[in-house]
């Protein structure tokens, strides 16, 4: 595990490349579509990327944090809460590498002042839910009609969750 930089953007393309249209409608919605190159070259730009890449050099995950976005017409989320954005590639998932991500990106938060994470998740199928609700409390809110849930974790029950290094080598 390691801190995203902009020369990723091809890795983290391909990685995306390799996910399953379930995996990527569960991280980003749009119809089960990865995101455009210029979108994801803006996020790995972002100051809180974290991606795990195995000892060939693939990119198989990905961790973000950062402002929680507000719908129209919905009050702003408070200062102290970090909206959290999770990828794990299908054939890496159920290892613990979202929960140590979730992890990590938590810890780092914590440093920054916040208090919770937030994430957005799809309904059906919520692995994100799986990993938030691995490493602490969390809330539902039902949004948008119902078609998705909002989870909110208190920060400080994520901090020290070890490293991705051995999952990666073991």
């Amino acid at each position: 595990m390691r801190g995203a930089v902009p020369a990723d953007l091809p890795a983290v393309a391909r990685m995306h490349g390799r996910c399953s249209g379930e995996t990527l409608l569960q991280r980003y919605r749009r119809g089960g579509l990865p995101p455009a190159l210029p979108v994801l070259d803006e996020l790995l730009r972002t100051p809180l990327v974290v991606v795990v890449q195995t000892p060939s050099g693939e990119i198989v995950a990905m961790a973000s944090g950062g402002r929680p976005t507000t719908a129209p017409g919905r009050a702003p989320e408070p200062s102290w809460t970090m909206q959290l954005g999770l990828v794990v590639e299908d054939g890496w998932q159920d290892l613990g590498i979202g929960r140590r991500l979730a992890g990590h990106v938590a810890a780092s938060a914590q440093l920054l002042g916040c208090r919770e994470l937030v994430a957005d998740v799809v309904a059906q199928g919520l692995p994100l839910r799986r990993v938030l609700d691995s490493v602490g409390p969390t809330r539902s809110t039902h949004h948008q009609a119902g078609w998705r849930l909002r989870t909110r974790l208190d920060v400080s029950v994520l901090g020290g969750l070890g490293t991705v290094k051995g999952v990666l080598a073991g």
